[in-house]
């Protein structure tokens, strides 16, 4: 099944049809990319036997903006960064008092919401970075990619999420049928 769907890197006119259509279905989305200036090498898609894209993302490399530099580790996590973690299928853990070389998913998006396609696209697009330390991709509780995480090994963390509104009139209601879209990378 991986292996009916082939990977392109770069941008195309194409993409930005399938952004255009796809980006409208979750809620608090980026309508245009372009504004992030993400470099066109940073762009995937994911195509199937006929050619048609049916996902798409982008990796955004924000290390020069955004560090991570690990305090250190507590309990059981002590020993991690000391042990092969890449060969058990995790994320590198990098040792306390240094930088994570990361990168973000950004724009994770599958032609009907299908969780499938957009796993096989997170599969492939990260065997394409494998000097980073992890990749991270932020994902609301409403999203239907969650599930591709119960078949991906991964590290798990939280945040709350909020909105404001000074005027009671404007108070923002999510659509219940609407996934929420936020970028972790936007954050």
């Amino acid at each position: 099944h991986n292996n009916t769907y082939t990977l392109q890197k770069g941008r195309t006119n194409e993409m930005k049809d399938f952004y255009q259509e796809q980006l409208l279905a979750f809620d608090f989305t980026p309508s245009d990319i372009d504004e992030y200036h993400i470099p066109e090498k940073m762009f995937f898609s994911l195509h199937d036997k006929t050619g048609s894209i049916v996902a798409a993302c982008t990796v955004w490399n924000q290390q020069k903006s955004k560090q991570y530099r690990v305090a250190g580790y507590k309990g059981i996590y002590r020993i991690i960064p000391y042990l092969p973690s890449k060969l058990l299928g995790y994320p590198r853990f990098p040792r306390p008092g240094s930088n994570c070389n990361y990168l973000t998913f950004a724009f994770v998006r599958a032609k009907d919401n299908n969780p499938g396609i957009a796993e096989i696209l997170i599969r492939k697009v990260s065997r394409q970075f494998p000097q980073s330390d992890f990749l991270m991709l932020g994902l609301h509780d409403s999203s239907p990619f969650n599930e591709v995480f119960g078949h991906i090994k991964h590290i798990k963390y939280q945040s709350r999420f909020y909105t404001v509104s000074w005027d009671t009139k404007d108070h923002y209601k999510q659509h219940p049928d609407i996934p929420i879209g936020l970028e972790v990378g936007l954050l």
